[in-house]
């Protein structure tokens, strides 16, 4: 976010209120430090926020900056539950305010031109993806990665990460993804307009089509 040639950080708020002090002065001065995350919300002088809590209060305070007007990039996952996400979802689209969810891996350029890849068919047909991700680590008993009640542990927090590549892949051999859409992995519905709020993406084939076929089409829509 510091390298960032949209947009400027301002504010932060943490829980605690000196540790917020402190987290906004290894930034600079011109960061404000807020002692509470209401009282940012309320700051008129942000447009948008970057939520980064414990996994299990991202629905809360992404539905709370949205009601406050802001626009909102939340660290994944955007909710541990089904219902918490689609709560998040309600939210956005009554706010008018745009909402994502901060997975890193979807905004890779790496990532991005191995969809590219399997849209366009370069990798052949695909017929089974196998995903494995792991990190060595020393962490103490106590800690949120550890705890399964903060959505920490292997399926919760970095079991994320290959379902969510999974299904990007998935759907770019289905030809399922425009280009726009490709950093989002957003899906397509039967009308051929994908789910993104307040994006106009080429009307795609209505099913499953093939890549070249797909990529004929965009083309000419073009």
């Amino acid at each position: 976010m510091q390298h960032s040639r949209t947009g400027t950080w301002v504010a932060v708020a943490r829980r605690s209120p000196s540790r917020a002090q402190s987290f906004a002065a290894s930034f600079g001065p011109e960061v404000r430090a807020h002692a509470s995350y209401p009282e940012l919300f309320a700051d008129p002088g942000v447009g948008a926020l970057y939520v980064a809590t414990l996994h299990t209060s991202h629905v809360a305070l992404a539905i709370a900056a949205l009601e406050a007007g802001k626009h909102v990039i939340c660290e994944k996952p955007a909710s541990v539950d089904h219902a918490g996400a689609m709560a998040v979802i309600e939210a956005a689209r009554r706010s008018g305010r745009y909402y994502a969810e901060g997975f890193m891996c979807r905004f890779h350029q790496q990532t991005i031109r191995l969809a590219e890849l399997v849209r366009d068919g370069a990798t052949g047909d695909v017929q089974h993806i196998e995903f494995t991700l792991s990190f060595a680590s020393e962490l103490p008993a106590g800690h949120r990665l550890m705890d399964a009640n903060l959505a920490g542990v292997g399926i919760l927090d970095v079991g994320g990460y290959p379902v969510s590549t999974a299904r990007l892949l998935a759907g770019a051999a289905g030809g399922q993804l425009c280009r726009s859409c490709l950093p989002l992995g957003e899906r397509h519905d039967r009308s051929g307009r994908c789910g993104r709020m307040g994006h106009r993406c080429p009307r795609v084939p209505a099913g499953h089509h093939r890549a070249g076929e797909l990529r004929r089409e965009t083309d000419r829509e073009k």
